[in-house]
């Protein structure tokens, strides 16, 4: 049953990064590149899809719940797309994180579940950046994913997520030599350690 859930979480989850990278090129022949946005990099779809089959696969090693693995699987759309969105464009668009935002809503609706909206309260200082920096430092994108991720993964998860794409960012930045005040995309240092935070954290 184990190895039946793991092929199941790999497959899934390899699905739905395939349709996040079709829903960021959909997005792409309309967004426009802002003015001060983080140099353009990009990751080959593959190694997308590699990452997140095998974050699917130890879910469901780990987890055995089909029911999570599937609606983790889903919101897999989202994420690689904000990520393939911010690599490119240095924004995340509204369509890609609200309706994720609703769905998440809906679930903890109905499963009576609190924790899902405290999870998303963990955005406030973030907001609190974006409206210091108009935008510039931290984008309104990046804040509503971190709602979507709060809400999402609750909030001792969330703060294990923050807390790693931040101590991943300063640490690249640091090999790298940027200079402090060049922009950066943050939202990949968000999707990479929630992969890593679902495999670690029961």
């Amino acid at each position: 049953m184990i190895w039946l859930l793991a092929c199941l979480g790999a497959s899934t989850f390899a699905l739905a990064a395939a349709l996040g990278i079709w829903l960021a090129a959909r997005f792409t022949l309309t967004l426009t590149r802002l003015d001060g946005a983080p140099p353009e990099r990009d990751i080959h779809p593959a190694w997308l899809m590699i990452g997140a089959s095998f974050v699917g696969a130890m879910l469901g090693v780990s987890h055995e719940q089909l029911v999570l693995i599937l609606y983790l699987s889903v919101l897999t759309v989202p994420f690689i797309a904000a990520l393939q969105t911010d690599l490119r464009f240095g924004l995340v668009p509204d369509l890609i994180t609200l309706p994720a935002l609703g769905l998440v809503t809906v679930y903890a609706l109905i499963t009576h579940n609190p924790n899902m909206f405290m999870g998303a309260i963990l955005a406030l200082p973030f907001a609190l950046a974006a409206i210091q920096s108009r935008g510039l430092g931290m984008g309104w994108g990046d804040v509503k994913l971190i709602a979507l991720i709060g809400a999402t993964m609750g909030i001792e998860r969330t703060l294990s997520v923050l807390f790693m794409a931040l101590i991943t960012l300063v640490f690249l930045q640091r090999i790298d030599h940027r200079q402090p005040k060049e922009p950066v995309a943050f939202v990949p240092y968000l999707v990479g350690a929630c992969g890593v935070t679902c495999m670690l954290l029961p």
